[in-house]
């Protein structure tokens, strides 16, 4: 996206910037000179700033808690531990009150400042009580500076309900200061983010069956038959890099009947699967998308058909497969590797599993 950067003597460079979405404080970016141009990278700690779609990061230095937040390492102190330091903030809110992040695995902090003053951060801090270590308090000192420094008119104080230590919430209260104070600058708008969606994934099932009985290496081929499936496929996108990762769940039904080639015997069976995964998208626009999935999941038999044979216990069944969204429609290949059975150690079973889906969204 259209961007720029300024290096430490003052350059400049008008460029064209791989907007990554950083989740945390990136310490390099990608950028072209040109659209069609070659990509190159540069490490953050040789700029004073950088622009990418109207968000501004920047160096500064400031005062900040250092503290590890992670809930196994809290102290027993309310006080923060004071460093000072070049941290390089991004800015959430500009105009008469600015607000500003800075987000590091361990670190979550926020900065303001008001009518030109010193960038101050915006103090929140856990920590364990002295009287009873497995209790966890917080230091809420931000709320009364926000009361103290960010506040217009009658507007009622700010408390941990209305304003907790968010991005989101924070980023409303003081472009709501800004508006109140007759500061109203325009804003980037937000980008609109597909958070949960639900679809329908009905499809069918290319199954290969082999069987081989135990003490014989003879292998029993059953017909490839194209099967009904049907499930439903939960999505929740991961709030950072553009929205590019969601966690998936699909919980689907399949149904397989097979002749043994040459032979009299079948095969028939119902399954539930619940398969849990992981999806990147590559977006092509706000509402469409090309997609790739990994997962992993359980599988359990229904009923299970095979003369006077049962499965009953689950078995773990892993996919792969890649798509394209457009709209309120999806289409998926999935593959699922060969994965086997055995029956009261007779029968082994050998299946192969191609799937194709057909999504339609619902929400």
């Amino acid at each position: 996206k259209e961007g720029h950067f300024v290096d430490k003597q003052g350059n400049k460079t008008e460029c064209f910037i791989n907007d990554e979405d950083w989740y945390n404080s990136p310490k390099s970016i990608s950028y072209r000179l040109t659209q069609t141009g070659n990509v190159q990278k540069i490490d953050t700690d040789q700029l004073t700033e950088f622009t990418v779609d109207g968000t501004k990061y920047f160096w500064a230095k400031v005062q900040y808690d250092q503290s590890n937040q992670d809930i196994k390492r809290l102290g027993v102190t309310s006080n923060p531990e004071w460093a000072t330091g070049d941290l390089l903030l991004k800015t959430l809110v500009d105009g008469t009150a600015k607000l500003y992040h800075y987000h590091l695995p361990q670190l979550n902090l926020f900065f303001f400042s008001v009518s030109g003053s010193p960038i101050e951060q915006l103090v929140f801090r856990n920590y364990l009580n002295p009287g009873d270590p497995n209790q966890v308090l917080a230091n809420r000192m931000y709320l009364s500076q926000l009361n103290s420094g960010v506040k217009c008119g009658d507007k009622a104080p700010a408390n941990p309900q209305s304003v907790p230590y968010e991005e989101k919430a924070l980023t409303k209260y003081f472009r709501s200061f800004n508006i109140c104070s007759g500061d109203a600058p325009p804003e980037k708008e937000d980008r609109k983010r597909e958070g949960f969606s639900l679809r329908i994934t009905p499809g069918v099932d290319f199954v290969a069956n082999e069987v081989e009985r135990s003490g014989s290496r003879r292998v029993y081929e059953f017909s490839s038959n194209t099967n009904f499936r049907v499930g439903v496929d939960f999505q929740s996108v991961l709030p950072f890099l553009n929205g590019k990762f969601a966690i998936i769940l699909e919980p689907h039904f399949s149904y397989y009947s097979g002749k043994l080639k040459g032979g009299t015997e079948t095969i028939e069976y119902k399954q539930v699967t619940v398969p849990l995964g992981v999806r990147y998208r590559y977006m092509l626009s706000d509402k469409n998308y090309i997609f790739a999935n990994a997962m992993v999941g359980t599988s359990f038999f229904l009923s299970f058909k095979h003369g006077p044979y049962e499965i009953t216990k689950g078995m773990i069944d892993a996919a792969g497969g890649a798509g394209v969204a457009v709209g309120r429609f999806s289409l998926e290949a999935r593959y699922s590797p060969e994965w086997r059975y055995t029956v009261d150690n007779i029968y082994r079973y050998k299946v192969d599993r191609t799937v194709l889906i057909l999504g339609f969204k619902i929400r």
